[in-house]
């Protein structure tokens, strides 16, 4: 076998004349490499201007105010997409998963809508999608089909359980078989959550049993008591210091954190709240309910999202906190998205490594106008460039990552010299 060393450079052009819904790599001509020696220059189609984006909408008592708002504002969000030449789909789920092997009034449904993506109309004479999610080719409409398909009503489970319902929705090893086919392996998953309450998602069963009466009331408030611990008290009379974890009833925040990372090797995965902000926390101690850490207009009101925070937080700079109380809902999320890294990567290797556990390979970036610049690899003390071996889904030779705090601008040109085998 002949061993040779090979640049492959990459030029991002976010929505070419030939398909918007790409990134395109054109032909550079041919390095210069190692004492003058001329080696061929690769070219491929490779990137994340494709972005599946999950709502995962609390149907529980009431969100109308909630639902309604996020329904008036998603035109902002899909002009967005549409103007950054995005290739997008969206899929929408519930909070409810049921409380089983437990029930009660609004929880009798062994496990809910099983976080299947709803797609059912919602609204007298409105046209659904054929398909489980909306694409920009498959509704005449896309805002007035979200619009159908997004109210889903205030039935739903009081315990709700936002984290397990994205984890089930997409996660090839439990979710529904009508799922299968939405969350695609090159594109960017986003799950954006919209709910007025913190997430409820139990690895202990019995905080749900309205029989343990030792764990007070039967309600959400529940899952407050006995998750989240607070250190302090403010003079307003506010709890301070707040964190998840005082007892083991829900699931860890940074296991799920860690189990959404995980649906795509390359950590192709961005984490949206859409919630009540994590401060003031106040109780009722006479009720036993917690009260709003905010208040909007149309009778919108949340209890502050503890869990949800450490949540975003653990996913850096691909998290987002919003604020569910907040002016022009539409907005907000269009704003978010634009903050996400949905433009770049990951970038298939055309030729096998030689050595994967030695790859010596030089990445060097030249963003628009500008001077190119080397990039380090990625280490404990400061964001880099990866190589993921042996593969990643659509990338047989391995892939070169950016984290997310050097991913190139778009119509950046990359390249990487690595020792690549023949």
């Amino acid at each position: 076998m002949v061993h040779r060393r090979f640049a492959t450079v990459l030029v991002l052009f976010v929505g070419s004349c030939a398909d918007p819904g790409v990134v395109e790599l054109r032909q550079l001509n041919p390095s210069v490499l190692d004492g003058g020696r001329r080696h061929p220059t690769e070219t491929y189609l490779q990137g994340q201007s494709s972005v599946d984006l999950l709502f995962v909408v609390d149907n529980s008592a009431g969100m109308k105010p909630g639902q309604d708002a996020l329904v008036s504002g998603i035109g902002t969000l899909l002009q967005r997409m549409i103007s950054a030449h995005l290739d997008w789909r969206i899929g929408v789920v519930s909070t409810d998963l049921g409380i089983a092997p437990h029930g009660g009034p609004g929880c009798n449904t062994p496990g809910g809508d099983g976080a299947r993506l709803q797609f059912t109309a919602r609204t007298t004479g409105c046209t659904p999608p054929p398909d489980p999610y909306i694409t920009a080719t498959n509704v005449a409409d896309p805002v007035a089909a979200f619009q159908c398909i997004a109210p889903l009503g205030t039935q739903g489970c009081g315990f709700e359980r936002p984290f397990d319902a994205a984890l089930k929705a997409v996660d090839p090893l439990q979710q529904p078989s009508i799922n299968h086919g939405f969350s695609r392996d090159t594109a960017l998953l986003v799950v954006l959550w919209v709910t007025d309450e913190d997430d409820c998602s139990a690895q202990d069963p019995a905080l749900y049993d309205p029989d343990q009466v030792s764990l007070g009331p039967w309600t959400s408030h529940r899952c407050f008591a006995h998750d989240i611990q607070c250190s302090g008290t403010a003079p307003d009379g506010s709890l301070t210091g707040c964190a998840s974890g005082k007892e083991l009833y829900l699931r860890p925040v940074t296991e799920v954190a860690s189990q959404l990372k995980a649906l795509k090797p390359l950590g192709s995965v961005a984490a949206v709240a859409m919630v009540g902000p994590s401060t003031p926390v106040k109780v009722d101690a006479t009720t036993q309910t917690l009260l709003p850490s905010c208040v909007g207009n149309g009778g919108i009101q949340a209890t502050p999202a503890v869990r949800f925070q450490e949540l975003v937080q653990g996913f850096g700079s691909s998290g987002v906190m919003l604020s569910i109380c907040g002016a022009d809902p539409g907005q907000q999320l269009a704003s978010a998205l634009a903050k996400l890294p949905t433009a770049a990567g990951p970038y298939c290797l055309r030729h096998t490594l030689r050595d994967p556990t030695r790859s010596g390979c030089i990445v060097e970036v030249t963003p628009p106008g500008k001077t190119k610049v080397a990039v380090s690899p990625s280490s404990d003390n400061a964001p880099g460039f990866r190589i993921v071996h042996p593969v990643y889904a659509g990338c047989s030779n391995g892939a070169l990552v950016f984290d997310a705090e050097v991913t190139p601008a778009a119509g950046s040109e990359v390249s990487i010299t690595c020792d690549f085998q023949s």
